[in-house]
């Protein structure tokens, strides 16, 4: 194992740390300032910034600071808000340690050091009187549980590396603050780490095989805690506060998809399916209505003869002349869907509401390969809005291959990030199909 990532566990122990009364003795506060000095000396030599202000003052503590440390894109905060946080971090060889962007998790390359919070999935479970998870683990296996946590070590290609899964250390605690949500951690040690996005992939890599095979062979599900996503609010038309009572009944099936989408906001996959789905149940009914209206028109005709094969011929071929959609497939449905309750000024005036949106939806080609041109003609705007929205649909739900296919779209990925725009623009579409679909409401 490599020697310096003991660093992380062997440095102190700190035990069971009491709650800090808010009365703070001069003593204490004598020792706090001096622990802070110690900080602000190490970090001005590693050039580490600090932040000593009148406005951090937490549990009776004066003269409170936060220490910034790297992450990928911009530097995190670790509060050193009372004694028992100054006296964690000078314990530590902190000066080396960075932020793992996607998680509540911590990297060392000069210590060869990862460490993340862990959360158990099926929380449900949590508290059924057989003790913590860890527990449970080991008694699983057949194995008493002397010390709740799990130690495993590497041979052949992996000698000289570990991984410990235990209740969370106090260091990593500091680091990584969160509520109630992952009081274990993973620790992964002896790894060499050149920088931010190798310890990231070496995290979930080894997370996702230990945990897997964990679930696989106890049922006991593990997770690394993710840092929450912040939803991006919609930005539809203006709010009127001109509101009515209801006159208008609303499917309840395409209006539970709906009210899933909008409360998502974590899961950009699942929202962006649920307004699609919204969208299809209404397939039957608008993907058919161009053929229905030609062939209603054929059968009101004075001459028409239901026995008559010329006039039978003819409701046929006005089906099929109707385009294929009223028994075409999935796409050719959609973009009938679409045609028949939304038009292209709305479209229009939606994408071009948000200069983003629409630098977005008209040039990246992230996430599909169809732009939204909104200079076209009307019919060739719907035709590009339903053929974008039915590709990212496919790279949801499909994980084919093919030389036009981009790929699936992946949870955790930069490609569900950037899913906003088109969630946004399938939002819209499945509010004008839902209410085109509406009929009078009788209470």
């Amino acid at each position: 194992m490599n020697q310096k990532s003991e660093d992380l566990v062997d440095v102190v122990d700190f035990g069971e740390i009491d709650e800090v009364d808010e009365s703070i003795s001069a003593e204490d506060q004598e020792s706090f300032d001096d622990l802070v000095g110690q900080i602000k000396e190490r970090c001005d030599a590693n050039e580490i910034s600090y932040s000593s202000s009148e406005d951090i003052f937490f549990q009776g503590y004066e003269n409170a600071i936060y220490v910034n440390l790297p992450s990928k894109r911009e530097s995190r905060r670790v509060y050193i808000e009372n004694l028992e946080d100054a006296q964690k971090l000078v314990a530590q060889k902190f000066e080396g340690f960075g932020f793992i962007e996607d998680f509540f998790a911590i990297y060392s390359p000069q210590q060869g050091v990862i460490a993340a919070r862990v959360k158990e999935l099926n929380k449900e479970d949590f508290f059924h009187g057989r003790g913590t998870i860890l527990n449970r683990i080991k008694r699983s296996k057949g194995e008493k549980p002397k010390k709740a946590q799990l130690e495993l070590t590497g041979d052949g290609k992996s000698k000289g590396k570990s991984i410990i899964l235990r209740k969370v250390f106090p260091f990593t605690e500091l680091l990584t603050r969160v509520s109630q949500d992952g009081p274990f951690e993973i620790k992964i040690s002896g790894v060499d780490i050149e920088g931010h996005d190798e310890a990231q992939q070496i995290l979930e890599s080894v997370s996702d095989a230990l945990f897997f095979q964990i679930e696989t062979e106890t049922g006991e599900a593990l997770g690394l805690v993710r840092r929450a996503r912040r939803p991006k609010r919609f930005r539809g038309r203006q709010i009127e506060d001109s509101f009515s009572f209801p006159t208008i009944h609303y499917d309840h099936e395409p209006m539970s998809l709906y009210w899933y989408g909008v409360g998502a906001t974590q899961t950009p996959l699942m929202q962006f399916l649920a307004f699609y789905q919204a969208i299809e149940n209404y397939f039957p009914s608008f993907a058919q209505a161009e053929a229905q209206k030609k062939v209603r028109n054929i059968i009101k005709r004075p001459n028409f003869q239901v026995d008559r094969d010329d006039d039978v011929i003819r409701i046929i071929a006005a089906a099929q002349s109707a385009g294929k959609t009223a028994i075409g497939g999935e796409r050719s449905q959609l973009k009938a869907t679409i045609a028949n309750c939304v038009g292209k000024d709305e479209i229009d005036s939606f994408i071009s509401a948000s200069p983003a949106r629409k630098e977005f939806l008209e040039n990246n080609k992230k996430l599909s390969k169809r732009r939204i041109n909104l200079k076209a003609v009307d019919d060739e705007v719907i035709n590009q809005v339903a053929e974008r929205v039915y590709e990212i649909r496919c790279r949801i739900v499909h994980a084919k291959s093919g030389d036009d296919y981009l790929g699936p779209i992946l949870p955790f990925t930069s490609e569900e990030d950037s899913l906003r725009h088109d969630i946004e623009l399938i939002r819209m579409l499945a509010a004008r199909v839902i209410a085109a679909g509406g009929r009078p409401l009788k209470i």
